[in-house]
């Protein structure tokens, strides 16, 4: 979210992912906080601009949700990114 769009990330993210990392079980954010936005925001929309627009928007609300596990996301992404 915060790197705005790649099209890289998404591969990278997934080749670190599946890789032999272990990773620290991040305690979510209560049912009724989790965002402003569900997935029912994107679902059904056809135009495939409005879809981007929508994805993002429900991206940015579950982003905003899980606010206080930010700085953890930040250094898994930084060492995916990295190689590691």
């Amino acid at each position: 979210m915060e790197r705005g769009p790649s099209k890289h990330v998404p591969t990278v993210l997934k080749r670190w992912l599946d890789g032999p990392q272990h990773y620290t079980r991040l305690t979510p954010p209560a049912p009724l906080c989790r965002g402003d936005l569900t997935v029912r925001h994107v679902l059904g929309v056809d135009d495939p601009a409005e879809y981007a627009t929508r994805a993002l928007e429900w991206a940015g609300s579950a982003w905003q949700a899980w606010s206080e596990h930010h700085d953890q996301a930040r250094r898994w992404v930084s060492e995916a990114l990295s190689g590691r």
